[in-house]
């Protein structure tokens, strides 16, 4: 193990002055450094020798303890430690000892040992690396059918799939695994397929709808069905330029409003604002209860909302009211 070229500096020249030096120092003034010795034949109540091993009893073994002979027996290597350091037991010494005299010389040197040091702190090292960085498991392989760059990919949230649409066309569906639930075309009356270019989509939320810009100068906003499928809701043509991104955002305290947006080629951004006030291009969802009263005596159930009207339920029978008063204002 001595001789790799990146330990043979420290041992020429010293662990001072020296790039290892700082490496040696920074590892050496942990607090704790996994055990020299054999786990196997140590009791845990035994003090480890990584806890008596410091910057400077090392320099001071490497100054003193080989200065005058560049090897050390074990005899002579224990007694060195025994007289430098007042803690430990001769027994740690002597396992430390037979951990660098891999070869079983019987001798060891400065390089020998710096060696063997260093490779226990790289060692360790990177195991504490290796539990402080997640382990991230490998790539999976994904079916990919798109054969043209990728839009956008977003999550539908009401069906707990994800959508991505290519520049092609290719409307692909994917499950929370990203594995490929299906796919088909995205196309429009007024261009061929091979002529087909989407520059962008964008997901209504709010109103289970799609939104795809194409350069054809034409804004498509589809139905996205409870078979996960595009059915053509309304189309918005006579485009200035092609629309060249989307966007889209609904009030989460009113999904009836909802603004759509596009940026086209010519730098300008259009807007087109959907509430209930002036427009009602889309279905309405179902509007919640605020209030509801029973009757006991006759056996009848009044709901008010904020749609403005009051139902009347029979009890027994809630798939539909069995009566609606309309014309509320307030």
């Amino acid at each position: 193990m001595g001789d790799k070229p990146r330990l043979s500096v420290a041992s020429s020249t010293g662990l001072k002055n020296v790039a290892a030096s700082n490496q040696f120092k920074r590892l050496y003034n942990q607090q704790s450094i996994s055990s020299f010795s054999n786990h196997e034949d140590i009791r845990e109540d035994r003090i480890e020798l990584e806890n008596l091993l410091g910057t400077d009893e090392l320099e001071k073994l490497r100054t003193q303890g080989f200065s005058k002979s560049k090897v050390l027996d074990k005899e002579n290597f224990i007694r060195f430690l025994r007289h430098t350091l007042n803690r430990g037991s001769d027994r740690d010494y002597e396992e430390l000892f037979e951990c660098v005299d891999v070869t079983k010389e019987g001798v060891i040197s400065w390089d020998k040992l710096a060696t063997y040091l260093m490779l226990k702190l790289y060692d360790n090292d990177d195991r504490e690396k290796a539990s402080s960085v997640p382990n991230w498991k490998s790539g999976k392989n994904l079916i990919n059918a798109h054969r043209d760059s990728v839009k956008r990919i977003q999550h539908m949230d009401s069906f707990n799939r994800y959508i991505s649409i290519s520049k092609e066309g290719t409307v692909c569906i994917y499950n929370d695994e990203m594995q490929l639930y299906k796919t088909f075309k995205a196309g429009t009356e007024s261009c061929k397929i091979r002529d087909l270019w989407i520059t962008d989509f964008v997901l209504m939320t709010n109103v289970n709808k799609v939104a795809v810009a194409y350069t054809s100068k034409e804004l498509i906003i589809y139905d996205m069905t409870s078979k996960l499928e595009l059915s053509l809701a309304y189309r918005i043509v006579g485009i200035d330029a092609t629309p060249y991104c989307l966007d889209y955002w609904s009030d989460s305290e009113n999904p009836n409003d909802a603004i759509l947006s596009w940026g086209d080629v010519k730098g300008d951004v259009h807007a087109i604002l959907f509430n209930s006030a002036i427009i009602a291009l889309f279905e309405r969802p179902p509007q919640q209860t605020n209030n509801a009263v029973d009757n006991e005596s006759i056996f009848i159930l009044a709901t008010a909302g904020v749609n403005y009207q009051v139902s009347l339920w029979n009890p027994f029978v809630l798939s539909k009211p069995n009566g609606v008063i309309e014309n509320f204002f307030e």
